[in-house]
């Protein structure tokens, strides 16, 4: 009896720790300048978002952890290309790499805690990683053409 008990015990633990959890996430992207902003977003589809000046765009989806840790919210963690379009004018472009450093800036990278300019906070039960496009931005962007 003892034997089962410590079977049963060890089976329960084995299979509660390898599943994962779903938490659900926002990606928040802020627009904090005086430009109208175009993303598009190269994936497995092409994705287009429009942001108004001053103005925020929620995109729900879902994070799964531990003991994986995956992110689907509006676009999967392998995007390979995207662009931030000022008012049609100017462009900012990102490129899929496999290691970023977390300091640099990509709006592309996955929402992954203060890391690739995105910043965590939680809103209730909700994750929300916030990405805020800024004057800086705009002025790293390439003209048009």
């Amino acid at each position: 009896m003892k034997r089962l008990i410590i079977l049963l015990a060890s089976s329960i633990l084995l299979f509660s720790c390898d599943k994962s959890s779903e938490i659900e996430t926002i990606r928040r992207i802020i627009n904090m300048t005086e430009y109208s902003l175009e993303i598009k977003i190269l994936s497995e589809d092409t994705l287009f978002y429009a942001i108004a000046p001053w103005g925020s765009l929620d995109i729900k989806g879902v994070c799964y952890g531990p003991p994986d840790r995956f992110c689907n919210v509006g676009w999967r963690e392998t995007a390979e290309y995207g662009e931030i379009i000022f008012n049609a004018n100017y462009k900012q472009i990102f490129e899929y790499f496999p290691y970023p450093d977390c300091s640099d800036k990509s709006i592309i990278q996955p929402p992954d805690g203060n890391c690739y300019g995105y910043n965590f906070e939680k809103e209730e039960d909700i994750f929300v990683h916030s990405y805020q496009v800024t004057y800086e931005d705009y002025r790293n962007a390439e003209l048009i053409e």
